[in-house]
Order: structure tokens, then sequence, then C-alpha cells
């Protein structure tokens, strides 16, 4: 019983990664993008870390995965000059406004970004641009 408890459980969350996925792609159409064209950059401190888990979504780590302060909502895509498009997923104890925390597959990787100041835009507020 135990293991059919944990096939049903890896399914769902390698579903739920699927979906995450998909729901990332699909912002990044045209759409999306054109909406992005307008907003303003601003500079922000990046940092990053390498936790294994669950984030506060109730998703599990993954890449394009970031931690944000509480002015961005879940869903929140944003742009970070040089590094990519990230959607915000997960909350931190000292990710305030004005600083995001990228995920990293490695905690080496992580350990080595440090800390930088980037130009970031945000291309969608929430899950629906609100």
């Amino acid at each position: 019983m135990a293991q059919i408890v944990s096939l049903f459980a890896q399914k769902a969350r390698h579903w739920r990664a699927m979906l995450v996925s998909l729901a990332l792609m699909l912002s990044l159409l045209p759409v999306g993008a054109a909406q992005a064209d307008g907003a303003p950059w601003q500079g922000m401190t990046i940092t990053a870390y390498c936790d294994f888990g669950q984030m506060a979504d109730g998703n599990w780590v993954h890449n394009g995965a970031v931690a944000g302060g509480w002015n961005l909502p879940f869903g929140s895509l944003v742009e970070i000059s040089g590094m990519g498009v990230f959607m915000v997923e997960d909350r931190g104890s000292a990710v305030q406004p004005g600083h995001l925390d990228v995920w990293m597959g490695s905690c080496n990787s992580a350990t080595y970004f440090g800390r930088e100041w980037r130009s970031v835009r945000v291309q969608r507020y929430g899950w629906w641009g609100d």
C-alpha cells in the first residue's frame, strides 16, 4: 500500500511540474511579450538559493523559479537582465521588496553567484496579470 501511495505522489509531482512548465511557456507567447515592452526596468538585489523541496506556492523547486517579496504575487513573471524570465513561486524570510532569490539546482552555483545588482522588469503581476 505504501508503494502505491509513493508512486501516486511521484506521478502527481511530475504532472504538477509539467503544468507549471506549460503555464510558463504559454505566458511567454507574444501577448505577454507585448505587455513587457512598456514595463519599466528597475534595479534589484539578486541572490540565489539551492533548497530542495516544496516552495511556498506548493510546487516543487525547479529551474525558472524565484522567491520574491510580498509585493510580487505568486505567478508573477519577472525578467532579470542577463538571466532570463522567472516565475515568482516562493517566499523567503530575507526576501523583501526589491530583492529576488533565484533557485539554482546546485548549491555550489548558488554560492558562487553570491549577490548581484541587476535590472529587472515585471512582465506580469500574478497568474492572470492582475
